[in-house]
């Protein structure tokens, strides 16, 4: 009975060796995706969605909003420290992107706005926020797609059917839009945020530039806009949820014109669907308006 009882302990440490490899082994299968903020997460989310054997981060908080004038936290370092693949927008919103490069120079990238026009309609001026316009979302999810699966092709028949129905809800979703706001409203916006709004939502918006740090513009250029506003007839006001309003209070107190908060989904929930969500309450408040 004594000799038994070696022998087993023996065995027990063997069959332990034997298992620590394989768990191992599958910890460093796990193919991890960070993301730089929250658009590009609803992206990565709906592509991956329950694809065993890949995680995803989110660099920055859910609620953080715009990347502009960011700066990395050590807590974000580490996250990015362990991913396989960083997923970014680019165009120039994630400033401290050199400096993750640099300091990780194995990682590899997905930019979503790669080969994707900048432009506002009708307007000369470069505007990063381009995941607001439905279409250029769409373009956006193809580059992820398509990234992803050039670096995990394990994955590539699950990103490609995840891809492809989540384009296909935001196509269905583009319609709706379309159908329902016919008539072109014509509107002053004090964020650039939600500028592509107007691609899909048929809005005449004329788009007042701020600048990221200060909101308050100077008293003879709110006497302009007032005057624009009134020489057009203009009854609607529009800012994104993350702006400030002293402008935009200014301007409907002199017009008579309503203000009215709209959603550049740069901060949601942690749903799939969130995109979509607030993209339908966006039209709720364009249809109610003027």
């Amino acid at each position: 009975m004594k000799k038994i009882i070696p022998v087993v302990i023996v065995l027990l440490i063997v069959g332990t060796l034997l298992i620590l490899p394989n768990n191992q082994k599958k910890e460093k299968e796990s193919f991890k995706i960070v993301t730089s903020f929250y658009p590009m997460y609803t992206i990565v989310k709906n592509i991956v969605d329950e694809t065993e054997g890949v995680t995803i981060d989110n660099m920055a908080n859910h609620n953080i909003g715009c990347l502009h004038n960011y700066t990395l936290t050590a807590a974000d370092l580490k996250k990015i420290e362990s991913a396989d693949i960083f997923v970014l927008n680019g165009l120039g919103i994630e400033n401290f992107s050199d400096k993750i490069l640099e300091t990780y120079s194995n990682i590899k990238t997905i930019e979503a706005s790669e080969g994707i026009n900048d432009l506002i309609a009708d307007e000369n001026e470069k505007n990063a926020h381009i995941w607001v316009s439905i279409s250029k979302y769409i373009k956006q999810i193809e580059n992820v797609k398509n990234g992803l699966i050039k670096y995990d092709q394990d994955h590539a028949e699950a990103y490609t059917k995840n891809a492809n129905e989540y384009i296909d809800k935001l196509k269905e979703l583009k319609q709706e839009i379309s159908e329902k706001t016919k008539n072109k409203k014509k509107c002053v916006s004090f964020s650039e945020s939600i500028a592509y709004l107007s691609e899909d939502f048929n809005i005449d918006m004329l788009t007042i530039e701020t600048e990221h740090e200060q909101n308050g513009l100077s008293a003879e250029k709110l006497s302009d806009i007032i005057k624009y506003v009134k020489e057009n007839n203009i009854k609607n006001i529009l800012i994104d949820k993350q702006t400030a309003d002293n402008n935009a209070k200014a301007v409907a107190n002199e017009t008579g014109a309503k203000i009215y908060v709209l959603d550049a989904v740069l901060t949601g929930e942690d749903d799939a669907e969130s995109y979509v969500n607030i993209m339908k309450e966006n039209l709720k408040i364009v249809e109610s308006m003027e």
